[in-house]
């Protein structure tokens, strides 16, 4: 059996026109930003599957998962 859980995707939507002029500065920016949601996922229990240009997945499958879900996105959005 497949145990319960929750995906999450994150899209920085905008990102890319915003920075469309710089790309040295948008890969610094997402290589930060993705870093600090890694260090998230560890703080809150939930694992990272996969980053894809401006966009984020990660996953959660405790007995809690979507408390930790949760919990994980309202940090990422401080």
């Amino acid at each position: 059996t497949i145990p319960e859980g929750t995906a999450c995707f994150i899209s920085l939507n905008g990102l890319n026109s915003a920075l469309a002029d710089n790309m040295e500065n948008a890969v610094a920016l997402l290589g930060a930003l993705f870093a600090k949601f890694d260090d998230l996922c560890d703080m809150y229990s939930c694992q990272k599957i996969k980053t894809i240009q401006n966009v984020y997945l990660f996953i959660a499958s405790s007995d809690l998962h979507l408390q930790q879900s949760l919990r994980l996105c309202f940090a990422l959005l401080d």
